[in-house]
């Protein structure tokens, strides 16, 4: 997500919401594995989850039944060592 200005060691300050708008940064549960990524949605109605990354390896993913929204990031606080 350093696209959007959420780099590793960074705090997320989350407000729970399980239907965000299309747009915000969201954070998901899928399986066991929690994620950060912005939401959108496919062209043919799907919800998706759209990292916002420079790095490749992270890909979009479909919101399917054993995923869930917890909440919206509300403001990224940076890690100590970034703010030296």
């Amino acid at each position: 997500m350093d696209k959007a200005g959420i780099t590793d060691g960074d705090y997320l300050l989350v407000r729970k919401q399980e239907y965000p708008e299309l747009g915000t940064n969201a954070i998901a549960l899928i399986g066991d594995e929690v994620t950060c990524k912005r939401l959108g949605k496919s062209p043919d109605g799907l919800y998706l989850l759209l990292p916002e990354s420079t790095n490749p390896v992270h890909k979009p993913r479909i919101l399917f039944e054993n995923s869930s929204i917890i909440g919206v990031v509300e403001k990224v606080i940076k890690s100590k060592k970034e703010a030296i």
